[in-house]
């Protein structure tokens, strides 16, 4: 039987640090694999954990803003309310104001392949729209 020496590093996710801890264990062939799986399915449940403790209390309201160009807020947002008492920096660390609309044009072509500007990308959606959703509501409800 083969052993193999590893060195494994799990990561843990608390207060936006990270940590590590570092195992060292000699594994056979057949139990590589399963400690593998192991230490990606504990980070992924750090991440998840994270995720669903921590970075989604700071979530703003999708009515209140949805993607760029409405950025940046005035306040940091917690459990879904403006904290008045927490106000953002609107500004880039050069002294430039954030204007999330004219990032959003600016970075558009690297995400698309054509000329398309973010109101022609909006247009385009609900045209999308018009034509799938109707599809998959006639899905939705077939037996």
């Amino acid at each position: 039987m083969a052993l193999h020496s590893v060195y494994i590093i799990t990561r843990s996710l608390g207060s936006h640090v990270s940590s590590g801890t570092m195992l060292y264990a000699n594994i056979s062939n057949q139990n590589i694999f399963a400690l593998y799986w192991y230490v990606l399915l504990n980070d992924i449940r750090l991440i998840v954990s994270y995720l669903e403790m921590e970075h989604i209390r700071h979530c703003v309201p999708s009515n209140v803003s949805s993607g760029l160009a409405s950025l940046p807020l005035k306040y940091v947002w917690v459990d879904g309310k403006e904290n008045k008492s927490w106000p953002t920096d609107p500004y880039l660390p050069t002294g430039e104001p954030l204007n999330g609309k004219k990032a959003y044009s600016q970075i558009m072509s690297y995400f698309t392949t054509n000329a398309m500007t973010p109101v022609d990308v909006h247009e385009l959606g609900k045209k999308q729209l018009d034509i799938y959703y109707p599809m998959v509501s006639y899905f939705r409800n077939q037996p």
